[in-house]
């Protein structure tokens, strides 16, 4: 039995005098926060003016809260027909307190930052480098979040702990900590791909890096992954699909980019 009884405090909800807040929110905004602020602190080692750094975070929340939510609403289509027969107060509750797809909120962010790069002409490789290294930090924190309400919860086993503050995953079940397990690799990701940033690599190296260390971790975590409403397709949840076909884009990618460039002749 692995001791995680001091992980006890980590509860749904924070009250503070006769405030009631959600763990899960809190979480959100300091894992914003968090990633934000490491993203405009790196900025000038890759030539990216700060003021830049400052709109590019903003746009970024933006695209990243859309692409998760709406990512969360195609996760739920095999749902749907009983959530409109609700009616559309029980679709729009849905849609302010449900939950977020993580590589919905990766998709969306990276396209708003793609697109604002590309129109005011700045670096584009560097800038993506360091939003890896604030991305793992800020999904570290965020999976802290998970865990307080019990979604992304693991398969029961006999080694995992009891979430018993859990509103989600079972309260009287042993889980594998799989909220846990991701938010100690991000750490630990966050960490490699800054010291990595540190010894000056070619622009894109660390971005690659993070999105195959990533992707590989994320589709062999899946297989401990116990909630359902995430979706599969075939023997593979959506997520683990997502992680294969970013893995062959990035193959797709170096291999076009090796045949592109030029071939050296004695």
């Amino acid at each position: 039995m692995i001791p995680f009884y001091f992980l006890n405090f980590i509860k749904p909800f924070v009250s503070i005098g006769r405030l009631t807040l959600p763990t899960y929110g809190i979480m959100m905004v300091l894992a914003f926060l968090v990633a934000g602020t490491v993203f405009y602190l790196l900025a000038p080692r890759v030539g990216l003016p700060r003021p830049d750094a400052f709109n590019a975070v903003a746009l970024i929340f933006v695209g990243g809260l859309v692409g998760a939510k709406l990512f969360y609403l195609l996760s739920l289509i095999p749902y749907w027909r009983v959530l409109f027969a609700h009616g559309w107060q029980a679709v729009l509750a849905e849609i302010v307190s449900g939950g977020m797809v993580f590589y919905g909120g990766l998709i969306g962010g990276l396209i708003v930052l793609l697109i604002y790069l590309k129109k005011f002409k700045l670096p584009l490789a560097g800038s993506f480098d360091i939003a890896a290294i604030a991305l793992a930090l800020g999904h570290a924190i965020g999976r802290l979040g998970c865990f307080s309400v019990g979604c992304c919860y693991g398969v029961p086993s006999r080694h995992g702990i009891l979430m018993p503050h859990s509103i989600i995953a079972p309260n009287d079940i042993r889980l594998v900590p799989t909220q846990l397990i991701e938010s100690a690799f991000l750490l630990l990701l966050a960490l490699v791909l800054y010291l990595l940033l540190r010894k000056s690599p070619r622009p894109g190296v660390v971005t690659k890096t993070y999105l195959v260390a990533y992707a590989v971790f994320r589709f062999v975590l899946e297989f401990w992954r116990g909630d359902r409403v995430r979706g599969f397709i075939g023997p593979f949840s959506v997520s683990q699909w997502i992680s294969l076909l970013l893995l062959a884009a990035l193959l797709v990618y170096e291999l076009s980019k090796k045949l592109r460039s030029p071939s050296k002749t004695d």
